[in-house]
C-alpha cells in the first residue's frame, strides 16, 4: 500500500464538524497532523478531506441504534474499493449510538469494525461532551485518530510491536495512558480527561512513543 484514502460519509443531521477550534489553525488539522505523523517516513501518500464539500451523504438512516452489520450495510453502497496500491478507509458519522449486539452503548464515541477498514462515529455522544464547540471538535478529531489507529493495525492488531505495550485485557489498546490508543479513550468521559491533559493545539502528537515506534518498524 502506497496510498491511503480516507473517505467520509454522514447521515443527515450527523455531519462532521470541520470548524477550527481553540488552538486549531486549520480545519481538521489535528487529524491531518496525526495521521501524517503515524506514516512519517514511510513514503505513503494520505488523502484526507478537510471540508464538508469533500464528504458525502449516505442518505437517511432509520433508528437510533447501529450494530456493526448495520453500519457495514450503510457504508457498502458508498465506499470505493481498494485498488492496486491504494487502500480506502471509510468513516461514517451517524445520528445515534453503537449497539454491541446486546445493548446500546451511550458512552462510545466511535468504533472501528474489525478488519473492514470501516469506522463509525456517533454524533449524539460527541455532541454530549461539552457546550463549547472547540471542545467537541477536539473530541471528534481525537476519536477519529484513535479509530484510525485500529485500522492501521495498532496495537498488536496486525502491526508487530517493538516493545510490550499491548493492554491485552482491553483488546487492541495501549498500556500508555498518555497515548491516544489507551483503551478508555473510546469513552466520552475519559477522552475528555485525556484531552484536558494532552491537547492544547492542533499540532500535538496524540500517539505515544510505543505506537509510533511500531508504525515506523512496520514501514521498513
Amino acid at each position: 500500500v502506497r496510498r491511503i484514502v480516507l473517505e467520509v460519509g454522514h447521515a443527515p443531521g450527523a455531519e462532521p464538524d470541520f470548524g477550527a477550534g481553540v488552538g486549531m489553525s486549520t480545519p481538521w488539522q489535528l487529524v491531518t497532523n496525526n495521521l501524517n505523523r503515524l506514516f512519517q517516513g514511510t513514503g505513503k501518500t494520505l488523502v484526507i478531506p478537510t471540508s464538508a464539500a469533500q464528504t458525502e451523504s449516505v442518505g437517511a438512516v432509520s433508528g437510533m441504534d447501529f450494530t456493526a452489520s448495520q453500519i457495514l450495510s450503510i457504508v457498502a453502497p458508498h465506499r470505493q474499493a481498494d485498488t492496486g496500491d491504494t487502500a480506502v478507509v471509510y468513516a461514517v458519522w451517524l445520528p445515534g449510538y453503537f449497539n454491541d449486539g446486546s445493548m446500546r452503548r451511550m458512552d462510545v464515541l466511535g468504533v472501528s469494525i474489525g478488519t473492514t477498514g470501516v469506522i463509525a462515529m456517533f454524533k449524539p455522544v460527541i455532541n454530549g461532551t461539552g457546550m463549547l464547540p472547540g471542545v467537541r471538535r477536539f473530541v471528534e478529531q481525537t476519536t477519529l485518530v484513535h479509530e484510525f489507529g485500529h485500522v492501521a493495525g495498532l496495537v498488536n492488531n496486525g502491526v508487530t510491536m517493538t516493545t510490550a505495550h499491548h493492554d491485552s485485557a482491553h483488546g487492541a489498546h495501549c498500556t500508555n495512558t498518555d497515548c491516544v490508543m489507551y483503551w478508555q479513550n473510546e469513552g466520552a468521559n475519559d477522552l475528555l480527561s485525556f484531552i484536558n491533559r494532552r491537547v492544547t493545539t492542533d499540532n500535538v502528537t496524540l500517539f505515544g512513543a510505543e505506537c509510533l515506534a511500531d508504525a515506523a518498524q512496520a514501514a521498513r
